[in-house]
């Protein structure tokens, strides 16, 4: 198994924790292939299509929905044939932030491109491993366990909802959404290696799909944003989300690779 004991050399104050989240996140982008070639300071904010989160053990290896990345693929291909210039798919993350008592802001960006993908055809999974020539992102996150998952529990979220629409110019950061678990499908007193699904009750809008849901008082992975929950066309409040349990074959492929 993957799952690890908690260490002292682990964030244990709520900003700390949530500082790993953040530094932990990565966006699904498409791009023309010169752009994502330009370098950090140069380089323009492309579309972004969805989350993703790396992990503690290797920053290397990224976690997120399977229909992120299949969409990110598919999105490149698209822009690639209506414009005529190559598009390709890549994962972007926050590199460098440096800001001070001016209105100026330098933020920089890592991008990666050309990265394998295991996915998991039962469930809305999938796992990124970044090129050994990629930098790794900033941080990683420790995936926890559907045992320590209950009605009612608080959860939190980190993502890019409506990618970088809702963001000025060239500086976007991933935002932050709490919630509840609703409910455990297909019941609450589901043991836990039989849960499919939670519904949790939180503000998440496209683009947060592909997104860790983590216990905010240890920063442990238990979910995976899958989807908004809608009836008959209307949003019904809910999010929902994987067991992270679906996501362990791939990932355990990859980290046993290593690099």
């Amino acid at each position: 198994m993957i799952h690890q004991a908690p260490d002292r050399n682990y964030p244990v104050t709520p900003q700390e924790i949530l500082q790993k989240v953040r530094a932990s996140t990565v966006a699904f982008v498409v791009a023309p292939a010169a752009d994502l070639q330009r370098n950090s300071e140069e380089r323009k904010i492309p579309a972004i299509m969805g989350t993703g989160f790396a992990l503690e053990q290797n920053p290397r290896v990224i976690v997120t929905a399977a229909h992120v990345s299949a969409g990110t693929a598919g999105k490149a291909v698209e822009l690639s044939l209506m414009s005529g210039a190559q598009h390709v798919p890549g994962v972007l993350w926050e590199n460098d932030f440096e800001g001070g008592e001016s209105d100026e802001i330098q933020t920089t960006y890592a991008v990666a491109t050309g990265f394998e993908i295991n996915t998991r055809h039962d469930a809305d999974v999938a796992a990124i491993k970044l090129p050994p020539n990629s930098a790794p992102v900033p941080d990683g996150l420790r995936l926890g366990s559907a045992e320590n998952v209950h009605q009612g529990d608080r959860v939190v979220t980190c993502g890019w909802p409506y990618g970088g629409n809702i963001h000025k110019s060239n500086l976007v950061s991933p935002s932050f959404a709490w919630g509840t678990i609703s409910t455990i499908m297909p019941h609450p007193a589901t043991s836990a290696n039989r849960r499919k699904e939670y519904w949790i009750q939180m503000p998440v809008n496209p683009g947060n799909s592909g997104g860790a849901v983590f216990n905010p008082e240890t920063g442990e992975v238990v979910g995976i944003i899958s989807s908004l929950l809608e009836v008959r066309g209307v949003r019904a409040g809910l999010a929902q989300a994987v067991p992270i349990e679906f996501a362990l074959p791939g990932v355990s492929g990859y980290l046993q690779q290593g690099g």
